[in-house]
């Protein structure tokens, strides 16, 4: 995917009819950890990989901007909803409560004795680490 994202943004800086070039990279984190953290280390991803593309591309690292993608809880949610295991609704209620995520995230830790959390970390939570969104402006 990654090589896709640097041979697609090589392909762009060669095509003579495209002027300007910009990119947008936002990181992403699981629900895991505290909000204050989970933002930090979005970041620290976004910027990596701001710099990674940089180094491989040549573009002006001005061009490329990194930031934090704050829809983790979304992401989180519909992966829930899309799966059937035994707990699902209950853990959907708590997503959508309005309490803070850091504490839906001290629910959800508790659920069951752990036995929810270990699911989650096992077929979920896997999915939202260490991603990034790329999105490039022509």
């Amino acid at each position: 995917m990654l090589d896709n994202i640097i041979n697609t943004l090589l392909r762009l800086q060669d095509n003579q009819e495209i002027d300007s070039i910009k990119v947008n990279v936002e990181g992403l984190t699981s629900i895991e950890g505290t909000s204050a953290l989970n933002e930090k280390l979005a970041l620290s991803r976004a910027t990596a990989l701001r710099d990674y593309i940089a180094g491989k591309t040549g573009l002006d690292i001005q061009h490329i901007s990194a930031g934090v993608d704050r829809s983790s809880w979304a992401q989180f949610r519909r992966l829930v909803a899309d799966d059937s295991f035994e707990y699902r609704d209950e853990v959907l209620r708590i997503i959508d409560s309005p309490e803070s995520e850091d504490a839906r995230e001290r629910q959800i830790v508790g659920l069951h004795g752990g036995r929810v959390l270990q699911y989650l970390q096992k077929d979920i939570l896997p999915k939202l680490r260490g991603a990034s969104v790329v999105t490039i402006y022509i």
